[in-house]
């Protein structure tokens, strides 16, 4: 895959892009993690054996292998994992839409008093 597309991040000020494609032979993603250095220099993560990892300097518009390939299962555990990690577990994440609903429904309860009160005012 050449690296002149824009990954999912570009916005960011961060030199960190990741692309994230169909992998076929996997049955699931092919996963790039680089670092764009400039438009004319980018850096994509290889993973070693011991589990640490080094950036090679590529040609961004040179055809290159990803950095990993997850079928697709190991990789919806994985997106399960890092959105607990940064996100909360579901039960937090329904928890905190529950307060937000509630949240709601007294702010509309609180306005619909300050009318009401504003209304009594306006009659006196």
């Amino acid at each position: 895959m050449p690296l002149q597309m824009p990954a999912q991040n570009e916005h960011t000020q961060s030199p960190v892009r990741v692309f994230v494609t169909d992998s076929f032979e996997v049955d699931g993603v092919a996963i790039t993690i680089c670092l764009r250095h400039s438009q004319e220099e980018v850096s994509i993560m290889r993973l070693h054996e011991g589990g640490w990892a080094e950036f090679v300097t590529v040609e961004p518009a040179v055809q290159s292998s990803p950095t990993l390939r997850l079928n697709n299962d190991f990789a919806r555990a994985l997106l399960e994992a890092l959105l607990r990690y940064y996100n909360g577990s579901e039960d937090a994440r329904t928890t905190r839409a529950d307060l937000l609903h509630e949240r709601e429904r007294v702010d509309k309860l609180i306005n619909m008093y300050g009318m009401l009160a504003t209304t009594i005012a306006e009659r006196d």
